[in-house]
C-alpha cells in the first residue's frame, strides 16, 4: 500500500479502537438494521434511490461491493434487504466493527481490508459498486486505478455510485469550515478555533482536487456510460449544529434541496455530489 493508505489505515484504526472495544463488550448497541444510514442526509437518500432504480426496487440476490465501508452501516443495511454485500475498508478496525454489526443482526457480510485501488477484485462480479465519501481519501493516482478496477469488477450493465463532498467554491468552503462538527468520536473544530491548525496537521486526507469539474474530467477518461452528476446542498452543513435532532436535520436538507433547484449558479454553490455511471 502507499504511504497515504498506511497513514489512513493507522489513523482510523486508532480513532475507532476504543469504540470497537466497547462494542465488543456490549454488541447489543449494534442491534437493528431497518434504517437507511443517516436517513436525514439528502445525498444518502439519493444514493439509495439510484441503487433502487437500477435494481427495479429489488435488492435480493444482488452482488454489491461497498468500498470504504467505514463501520458497515450501509453494508449491513443493504444486506438486511437481501443483497449479497462485500464490505471493504482501509482500516481493519472498521472492518471488524462492520463484521460485528452484521453478526449481531444475523446477517452475512463478506469483508476485505486494504487500499480500495489495489484490491484483487474478481472480474465482472458485482451488480453495484458504491463508495460514499471515499474518493477524497485517495490520491489522484489511486483514484485513476480505482476507476479501472471498478470497471473490471462490474458486470456488464452494472452500476457504480459515489457520493462526495465538493468544495466547488473556495469562499463557500471557507464559510462552511467555520461550522464545527460536534462528533464524539471524530470532532472537527471551527476554522476560527485555536485547534484548527492542529486538526489540519493531523488530517490524513491527501491534498488533491475534489471539485465536481475534477470528477467529470477524471471519469471521462474511462469507458463508463450514462455518467450522471447530481450536485446539491448549499446550507445543509448547518445540520452539524443539530446533532441528535434528525427530524430537524432532515427538514434542513429537504428545504436546502428545494432551494438548490431554483438557485442560479448552483453548480458553484454545491456542497455534495452523487455520481452514477454504468459499465457498458
Amino acid at each position: 500500500m502507499s504511504r497515504v493508505s498506511d497513514q489512513q489505515g493507522e489513523f482510523y484504526d486508532k480513532l475507532n479502537s476504543e469504540l470497537y472495544a466497547s462494542l465488543k463488550r456490549d454488541p447489543t448497541r449494534l442491534k437493528g438494521t431497518a434504517t437507511l444510514p443517516l436517513a436525514y442526509f439528502k445525498p444518502n437518500r439519493l444514493v439509495f434511490e439510484r441503487i433502487c432504480e437500477h435494481c427495479g426496487g429489488l435488492l435480493e440476490g444482488r452482488e454489491i461491493l461497498d468500498l470504504g465501508c467505514g463501520q458497515g452501516y450501509w453494508a449491513v443495511y443493504l444486506a438486511s434487504l437481501g443483497a449479497h454485500v462485500t464490505a471493504s475498508d482501509i482500516s481493519r478496525t472498521n472492518v471488524d466493527i462492520a463484521r460485528l454489526h452484521a453478526e449481531v443482526n444475523g446477517l452475512e457480510l463478506a469483508t476485505m481490508v486494504g487500499d480500495c485501488s489495489e484490491l484483487d477484485l474478481p472480474a465482472e462480479r458485482y451488480d453495484i459498486i458504491m463508495g460514499t465519501a471515499l474518493i477524497h481519501h485517495l490520491t489522484v493516482e489511486q483514484e485513476e486505478r480505482l476507476y479501472r478496477s471498478v470497471l473490471a469488477a462490474l458486470k456488464p450493465g452494472g452500476l457504480v455510485v459515489f457520493m462526495e463532498s465538493i468544495p466547488n467554491s473556495i469562499i463557500l468552503e471557507f464559510l462552511r469550515e467555520l461550522v464545527p462538527v460536534r462528533d464524539p468520536v471524530d470532532p472537527r473544530p471551527s476554522r476560527l478555533s485555536k485547534r484548527w491548525k492542529e486538526y489540519k496537521e493531523g488530517d490524513p486526507h491527501p491534498t488533491r482536487p475534489n471539485t465536481s469539474d475534477h470528477y467529470r474530467v477524471a471519469l471521462a477518461k474511462h469507458a463508463f456510460s450514462e455518467v450522471r452528476f447530481e450536485e446539491l446542498g448549499v446550507f445543509s452543513r448547518l445540520d452539524r449544529l443539530l446533532r441528535g435532532h434528525p427530524e430537524i436535520q432532515r427538514w434542513i436538507h429537504d428545504a436546502d434541496y428545494a432551494l438548490w433547484r431554483v438557485l442560479p449558479g448552483r453548480r458553484l454553490l454545491a456542497r455534495n455530489v452523487v455520481i452514477t455511471a454504468l459499465k457498458p
